[in-house]
């Protein structure tokens, strides 16, 4: 593991089976969280693998890479991160931490951080982040990813008067809406109330489907924001 035999083989030319893109590895296939711990504990430094993770990432939007496989990956990397340099986040790197890809791979993670992240530290991700990822990002991960960054989210959207919201917000909503995870069924208790929070947040937009919501089921899920979310 030390010298990375075990590592990806990201470069090796990748196979395809119907429309399923195959990444090979150099020994067996591994999970995620395995490649991830090999390849952030191999003998190169930190601006080496920052080097490397860009290059991969770049094949990633050229889809030359699987695209679950690399995500999960990636998601990994940012979680053990800062358990490998000194409890610094990745996306405190200046070479890398604005990156759209990156940034949605570290909120996917957050809930999975060994350390708690701080609130200030989360405002501060979040100003830069909404430039490169937008809001759009909320709509295309699951509801559990989104746990441990809805306050973050609820201070970045109520700050802005309804011309911003109209601005940033509710394109993003009436494009995404009705695809969105707002549909999810079965989902559990902190899923539903992270679920009826975007929900609330949501009928500050336009959205036809939303407006016209019976009013009961508005106010059920207004009273599970009030009592449960604290906002």
């Amino acid at each position: 593991m030390a010298q990375g035999l075990l590592l990806a083989d990201w470069n090796y030319a990748t196979n395809y089976m119907g429309e399923e893109l195959i990444v090979k590895f150099e020994y067996e296939q591994m999970e995620d969280v395995m490649r991830a711990i090999v390849f952030l504990t191999t003998r190169s430094d930190k601006q080496a693998k920052i080097t490397q993770l860009k290059e991969w990432i770049k094949c990633y939007e050229q889809e030359k890479l699987s695209k679950e496989g690399f995500y999960q990956f990636l998601t990994y990397i940012t979680i053990l991160w800062p358990e490998i340099f000194e409890k610094k986040e990745i996306i405190e790197e200046k070479r890398i931490g604005n990156n759209a890809l990156l940034q949605q791979c570290f909120i996917e993670g957050l809930e999975w951080h060994y350390h708690p992240i701080e609130q200030k530290l989360l405002n501060e991700f979040w100003q830069e982040a909404e430039k490169t990822l937008s809001y759009r990002f909320i709509f295309s991960v699951s509801l559990h990813s989104l746990n441990g960054f809805l306050k973050t989210l609820h201070q970045s959207l109520n700050v802005q008067n309804q011309a911003e919201l109209d601005l940033k917000w509710t394109p993003v909503v009436n494009e995404y809406y009705e695809e969105s995870v707002l549909y999810t069924e079965e989902v559990n208790e902190q899923e539903y109330k992270v679920e009826a929070y975007l929900l609330a947040w949501s009928c500050a937009s336009s959205h036809p489907v939303i407006r016209h919501m019976p009013s009961g089921s508005c106010v059920a899920y207004f009273v599970i924001i009030a009592t449960c979310l604290n906002c």
